[in-house]
């Protein structure tokens, strides 16, 4: 699923890569990449609290990951905080 979420993304189908996104942690609870994936995406689609939610479980599994707040902060923006 991650693959094809990747594919989604990079063609611009935000919706599509959350759904694929979605599945793989739905498999992958504990995966912190893929969390930040549907981040990104959920952000590029407009939804910044729920990609922020995913941000902060990305953290919470990794929270040596510096991309993760780079993720966090985007999304914050994009809320306006």
């Amino acid at each position: 699923w991650k693959e094809e979420g990747n594919k989604a993304f990079a063609g611009g189908e935000y919706g599509e890569a959350v759904r694929c996104y979605s599945e793989a942690i739905r498999l992958d609870p504990s995966n912190a990449t893929l969390l930040s994936n549907r981040s990104l995406a959920l952000l590029n689609g407009g939804e910044a609290a729920r990609a922020l939610t995913d941000a902060d479980a990305a953290v919470a599994l990794d929270p040596h990951w510096g991309k993760l707040y780079g993720r966090k902060g985007a999304a914050h923006l994009a809320m306006g905080d």
